[in-house]
């Protein structure tokens, strides 16, 4: 009767485990939205100001896609692998989702000497939310 037990609980445990697995493997970041919801933000556009030099943004950082459709100041954001240190760009360091729902994000815009950080919350409906968000002068 034991066993009997056992053998129909794994049959009926290991298709829905492997279910969820596969939800949890397909689930993708909403990185185009994290980000465009980062250069909207209220703390980091202090230092974004749109000076010549400045326009269009330039972006960095691993994972960020090209065909991402980001804006700041009303033109499209160029999504660059490499770029001349120089060359004002607002460089992702850290770009790490941890959990369906949490990111941890780092940037640094040298041009303006400063580093920053925040943790993003992904709420269910996806919209964003910035916890402890730090921007601090090098």
């Amino acid at each position: 009767m034991n066993i009997t037990f056992l053998v129909i609980a794994v049959l009926i445990y290991f298709p829905c485990a492997d279910s969820k697995l596969e939800e949890k493997t397909n689930f993708k970041y909403p990185m185009e939205e994290v980000i465009n919801s980062l250069l909207d933000n209220e703390q980091l556009n202090k230092y974004l100001h749109p000076k010549k030099d400045r326009i269009p943004l330039v972006i960095t950082g691993e994972g960020i896609e090209k065909t991402f459709k980001l804006k700041k100041f009303g033109k499209p954001v160029i999504v660059k692998n490499n770029v001349l240190a120089s060359t004002p760009h607002l460089n992702f360091t850290i770009f790490e989702c941890k959990f369906e729902n949490y990111c941890n994000l780092a940037f640094e815009y040298s041009v303006e000497g400063i580093q920053g950080s925040t943790g993003v919350i992904i709420n269910p409906d996806k919209s964003i939310k910035f916890e402890k968000m730090s921007i601090y002068e090098k």
